[in-house]
């Protein structure tokens, strides 16, 4: 008997276009350093829709090449909007954050230092694009996997 196992992916990202438009707004008002951001929703088995996109500072020394996200600010997002709260109502979706003078491409930092399973959302300010990629929380292999996104009205 043969047994094999299923990858389950997301199979894409859904956002609003009035949401999208705000979150590529944030990116662009800052050209020059690195912006992120917790991108918040509903999970299903095939797509996960991002409904809410809360800003988070920027404390790396290096803005212009990376993003930490404020510890406190992000441990305040996580227990009061998501999983660790088990009256939430909406899940973690994943991470926003620019690439303000590079193509929106996962990098080798962004894939090393991914921390939690989603979506990671990268938009670059420079070539106003943007892609979305998805990482399975797999700590061996670190992989991204680009994914599709649907934009609703």
């Amino acid at each position: 008997m043969t047994f094999f196992s299923l990858m389950v992916w997301p199979v894409e990202a859904v956002i609003r276009s009035s949401l999208m438009n705000a979150v590529i707004e944030s990116g662009d008002k800052s050209p020059t350093e690195e912006i992120c951001g917790a991108l918040l929703g509903h999970r299903s088995r095939d797509t996960w829709e991002i409904t809410k996109f809360i800003p988070l500072t920027n404390v790396s020394q290096n803005k212009i090449a990376h993003y930490i996200p404020d510890p406190n600010e992000w441990i305040k997002v996580l227990n009061k909007t998501t999983f660790l709260n088990k009256n939430a109502e909406l899940d973690l979706i994943g991470v926003f954050h620019t690439h303000p003078n590079s193509a929106p491409i996962a990098s080798h930092t962004d894939i090393n230092e991914a921390g939690y399973e989603g979506i990671y959302w990268i938009y670059s300010p420079a070539f106003k694009t943007h892609g979305y990629y998805y990482w399975d929380g797999d700590e061996d292999k670190r992989q991204f996997r680009q994914i599709k996104h649907t934009i609703k009205e």
